[in-house]
């Protein structure tokens, strides 16, 4: 069952349980008193447990709007390349070789394992520097390709597979060359493996046009309490910590908070910012999206 906070203030809710009042007003506060410190321009807050959800809605948005999730990709990702492996088309364990060949890096990406570049501990660096940054500001409408992001990595800063957790983006930039490798686009193999098995209608990878909101939590639920996705024996190993103490797995992090043990992932790049927890003992969620650079903690 979600957890009552002592009543605050009111905003906009939607689907509300009779029970939740206290909480709804408690959610209110919250995000409101985050939006204002932040330059968001909307925050949408759900809180979800098996049969009962709220959402709190500040600012420019409506259930309806889209957002981007940034690095809480990485979970779709990893469940998606996790199928994959169920299935035998991928081997956990096997060096990528030759399926990240023509790619600036190969040569040292080819001796690491999906399982080194799902969990950070590949020793790839991360591709996210001032030089990225400076001309994602540059070009903000410009959607660089796999090539061109891995273009801004110095070879000579790699430290050899099998080196302490690290969190890098250039690990999910070769996860996603792979998805590509299988099923001709990345778009086809977040449809195939993940939005159309959790029933994500409204999920797209990049933008997609319409007004439906990609409702992040249905997703999360469906990963974590069904074998819709994948089956229980990888979602195991996605659950697992890569390296005592690294408090991540296999594209999730695994940590804990007052309220309990929680899976979850954060994301943020100019102009969007996302989070989820789930939460294993009782199955709550909370999830939040925001239009804007918003500090989520």
């Amino acid at each position: 069952m979600l957890r009552h906070a002592p009543p605050l203030a009111a905003l906009l809710f939607v689907s509300l349980p009779s029970y939740a009042a206290p909480l709804e007003d408690a959610l209110t506060h919250l995000i409101t008193k985050a939006r204002a410190g932040s330059s968001a321009s909307a925050v949408v807050l759900l809180a979800s447990d098996s049969g009962e959800r709220i959402v709190v809605i500040d600012g420019d948005a409506t259930p309806q709007t889209l957002f981007y999730l940034a690095s809480v990709g990485k979970t779709l990702v990893a469940a998606a390349m996790l199928k994959a492996v169920e299935r035998g088309a991928l081997d956990l364990d096997a060096p990528l070789g030759a399926r990240v060949a023509g790619l600036p890096m190969a040569d040292l990406a080819a001796n690491r394992t999906l399982r080194d570049l799902l969990g950070h501990t590949s020793g790839l660096p991360d591709y996210l520097d001032d030089a990225f940054y400076n001309d994602a500001l540059a070009r903000p409408a410009h959607r660089p390709s796999p090539a061109e992001a891995l273009g801004y990595i110095d070879p000579n800063e790699a430290p050899p597979r099998g080196s302490p957790f690290e969190y890098s983006n250039t690990n999910y930039v070769f996860l996603g060359a792979v998805l590509e490798g299988l099923d001709g686009s990345l778009g086809a193999a977040m449809n195939a493996r993940v939005f159309a098995p959790a029933k994500m209608t409204a999920s797209s990878v990049g933008a997609k046009d319409g007004p439906d909101l990609a409702r992040g939590y249905g997703f999360i639920r469906t990963l974590m309490e069904s074998d819709r996705v994948i089956g229980s024996a990888v979602r195991a190993q996605m659950l697992r910590e890569t390296q005592p103490g690294s408090g991540y797995g296999l594209g999730i992090g695994v940590d804990g908070d007052e309220w309990g043990d929680w899976f979850g992932h954060s994301g943020g790049f100019d102009g969007a910012a996302a989070d989820y927890r789930y939460y294993s003992e009782d199955g709550s969620i909370i999830l939040v999206l925001a239009n804007g650079d918003l500090d989520t903690d």
